[in-house]
């Protein structure tokens, strides 16, 4: 009596075909190894992997965490999450600690491998140092009850 493994089909032969000839299975599924299971990444999961890692590094260097606790990754693709950058010394900042970072990410995410990038974002008004009248002048715009007040105390400014 023959035995049958799970790669053949026991079916009955077309004519020409001998016995003894092997079946070829249509399709192979191998027992000992099975695929790897592909994790994906969504931004709410870097959102907490991220927020996880920076309170682990409080510990190691405050300056990390805090940077960490104030920044919000955006996921740009399956892989790579951008972060958005007041100024050139944050991005640098971020540049030079980012093999800590993103090596923390990456074991607490089960080992994806991601790419972080930077965006620079503008201020929209920039920090322009406003003279004693300038600044009356912007207050007076927020509130006219001041401008009353300056003209009803005969103040001489401006």
């Amino acid at each position: 009596m023959r035995s049958t493994s799970i790669f053949s089909v026991n079916k009955p032969k077309p004519e020409g075909v001998s016995s003894e000839s092997p079946v070829a299975p249509s399709t192979e599924i191998s027992e000992t190894s099975s695929p790897t299971p592909t994790r994906s990444l969504d931004q709410n999961s870097l959102e907490v992997a991220w927020r996880k890692v920076g309170q682990e590094l409080d510990s190691v260097d405050r300056a990390i965490s805090m940077r960490m606790g104030s920044m919000r990754p955006q996921m740009t693709d399956a892989t790579t999450f951008e972060l958005e950058v007041p100024s050139i010394h944050v991005e640098n900042f971020f540049k030079e600690n980012r093999s800590l970072i993103l090596g923390r990410l990456q074991r607490e995410l089960g080992g994806i491998k991601l790419t972080m990038t930077f965006k620079q974002i503008e201020s929209a008004s920039p920090n322009k140092i406003l003279s004693d009248y300038e600044q009356l002048e912007k207050m007076s715009e927020m509130n006219p009850a001041l401008s009353k007040l300056k003209e009803a105390l005969n103040l001489g400014i401006g």
